[in-house]
């Protein structure tokens, strides 16, 4: 997995954000064409479209299970913006890994890829479709024991005993976003999620070699120039994408190769800022890392 990265505001900020990246899974979520392309015709109007988490490290279908009680929220989204609950138990499959008790060197697991089909027909409105995928907040700390030995764990720093050094310590929030289209392509609205990437153009026509401009938005709004974002992108064929940043929370991704992609937004907001929901977290930590993905097919 190559990815490329793009005007950070310091060197600390970047070595901290490939440190912490280096071994994370990232969130994204899939929407698989089964009738009419997965992306409508105009005169036939009719969609099909399969959807599915993704968790890990390769972006297509999915590297690893998840957890029920890691998703916080799976809706469809509306071209208005309006979002229609998917519905999920957080309860099924709560834990992934079990290990048989008859049976050496040999694991499970029993996650969830959440895979459900939706069809749009005649009567549906038209326009920009998505899906939305969410893990609540989790913290994630590697540090340096006693012995020397580097670990890692979902742990806050004041929940780690005898460490000689901590390397790093997030609180990460993770959305992801998957589209297609049901008869023509109409600029979507935002929909209100935390931190949000908005296509500007058609996502669903990508060829390879083509870039797509997105847009990141923090609480329905578009991300004002005083945010440091940062935009990264990895694909199933570990070509780099090429990114440029085009203004405040903007970029042009292009995206060499066919295949399947994932384009990242992160941005790290101050506790103070990042919302009443998150004040459990003061004196634990000194920011939120809100973390968005937008997951493509590109077509030769």
């Amino acid at each position: 997995m190559k990815t490329t990265k793009v005007k950070l505001s310091t060197l600390a900020l970047a070595m901290a954000v490939m440190a912490g990246s280096a071994s994370a899974h990232d969130l994204w979520v899939n929407a698989m064409s089964v009738g009419n392309d997965g992306h409508g015709d105009v005169v036939a109007l009719y969609s099909a479209v399969v959807t599915s988490a993704g968790w890990g490290h390769t972006p297509m279908p999915l590297a690893e299970f998840l957890p029920g009680a890691r998703i916080s929220a799976y809706r469809l989204i509306t071209p208005e913006g309006d979002a229609l609950v998917l519905p999920f138990d957080p309860e099924v499959n709560a834990s992934v890994n079990h290990d048989p008790v008859d049976a050496t060197g040999l694991s499970l697991q029993a996650g969830d890829a959440l895979m459900r089909r939706i069809v749009l027909r005649e009567d549906a409105p038209q326009g920009a479709w998505r899906v939305h995928l969410a893990n609540p907040a989790r913290v994630f700390t590697t540090w340096i024991d006693a012995d020397g030995n580097r670990l890692s764990a979902p742990r806050f720093v004041d929940e780690i005993e005898n460490a000689q050094q901590i390397v790093s310590s997030a609180v990460s929030v993770r959305d992801a976003t998957a589209w297609w289209r049901h008869g023509a392509w109409q600029m979507p609205n935002p929909a209100g999620i935390a931190l949000e990437m908005l296509p500007l153009a058609d996502p669903t026509a990508l060829g390879a070699g083509d870039a797509l401009d997105v847009q990141l938005y923090w609480n329905g709004v578009p991300l004002e120039a005083g945010h440091v974002a940062m935009f990264t992108a990895f694909g199933d064929s570990g070509t780099e994408a090429g990114i440029d940043e085009t203004g405040a929370g903007a970029a042009r991704i292009s995206l060499p190769e066919a295949g399947s992609w994932v384009l990242r937004g992160m941005l790290e907001v101050p506790l103070a800022e990042a919302g009443q929901e998150y004040v459990e977290f003061t004196g634990r930590i000194e920011a939120i890392r809100f973390i968005t993905t937008l997951a493509v097919t590109v077509r030769p």
